[in-house]
C-alpha cells in the first residue's frame, strides 16, 4: 500500500495513530513520539473499493420495518484518476 500510493512513511502513521487512538489523554503531539513508543502494526492492510451496510433506522417507515442497505463506492475513475 506504501508504494501503491507513494506515501514512504505511511507505516510510521499508521503507528502513531495507533499510539493516539490508545492513549486518548497523552498531551504530547504524536508526531513527538518515536516510533519504538508507539503500538506496532506489521499486518498487511486491505483496502476494498466498496461496502455495503445494513442497519435498522426506525425513523424511516417508508422501508419494510424501518430496515436500509447502503452502498459504499469509492473508484479512483470517479475522480478521473485511473
Amino acid at each position: 500500500l506504501t508504494e501503491e500510493l507513494n506515501i514512504p512513511h505511511l507505516p510510521d502513521m499508521v503507528h502513531r495513530f495507533l499510539f493516539q487512538q490508545t492513549r486518548p489523554d497523552d498531551p504530547r503531539d504524536a508526531s513527538e513520539i518515536p516510533i519504538a513508543g508507539c503500538p506496532q502494526y506489521e499486518v498487511k492492510i486491505w483496502v476494498f473499493n466498496s461496502a455495503c451496510s445494513q442497519f435498522f433506522a426506525p425513523s424511516d417507515l417508508s422501508r419494510i420495518g424501518g430496515m436500509r442497505i447502503e452502498y459504499i463506492c469509492a473508484c479512483s475513475m470517479w475522480r478521473n484518476k485511473a
